[in-house]
């Protein structure tokens, strides 16, 4: 806040994982079992609608609730729902029964990228675009030939052992899927089965998965 922000991008904002995201807000669900990292989401998720609405766009954020359709309980107070309920919350998949957790939901990422692009440069923000860094260190970023004096913030994700001066950071990219379904009202919620996942989107479905099995998920016609 009121710090002068320069941001060096080798292609054009959103142009890598984040816009390939599907945009998954579920702390509970994807902690694994680490604490650290689950109170980390469950805090970041709770800013995530006043910091959404302050982007001044609509970026599809919903608390869609998430529904993990697994024998294993991935939090203590989700709630074991089947029947005619888990097939209300996901009308289009064979899901037999899951746990449900109402609070978790998910954005859409092709909004939210550019919406977080426009908001950063109308706070006053500086994109300087096609500019690869080639050296990092506590002073500065050396990219395109030129040096940026200033704190330097790493944000280079999956790719962040690829910075030179960062190679140390044990940190590599996770081979994942994403197909979309021209199709609506196939899951109202979130779903995560044994090997994959369904995101309810406003004019599509998406279907992901990350190292895990393309075929954990039938799809009524």
């Amino acid at each position: 806040r009121r710090v002068p922000v320069t941001v060096l991008e080798r292609a054009v904002p959103g142009a890598e994982a984040s816009s390939a995201a599907a945009g998954i807000l579920a702390p509970l669900v994807e902690a694994h079992g680490h604490e650290e990292q689950r109170a980390l989401g469950i805090r970041g998720l709770a800013g995530w609608e006043p910091w959404a609405r302050g982007l001044g766009a609509d970026v599809g954020f919903s608390r869609c609730g998430v529904l993990v359709a697994t024998p294993d309980c991935p939090d203590p107070d989700a709630r074991w729902v089947e029947g005619a309920e888990a097939a209300r919350l996901a009308p289009g998949l064979a899901v037999p029964g899951g746990w449900w957790i109402a609070d978790e939901g998910c954005v859409d990422t092709r909004l939210l990228v550019p919406a977080v692009h426009q908001a950063a440069e109308a706070e006053g923000a500086t994109f300087c675009l096609g500019l690869t860094v080639t050296a990092v260190d506590p002073g500065g970023v050396i990219a395109g030939g030129q040096r940026f004096a200033g704190r330097p913030v790493v944000c280079a994700g999956a790719w962040t052992a690829a910075v030179p001066g960062l190679a140390t950071v044990p940190v590599a990219p996770v081979r994942g899927q994403l197909v979309a379904l021209g199709i609506t009202g196939a899951a109202r919620c979130v779903v995560f089965g044994p090997g994959g996942y369904v995101v309810p989107r406003r004019d599509e479905t998406v279907l992901g998965a990350t190292m895990c099995d393309p075929h954990s998920f039938r799809i009524s016609a």
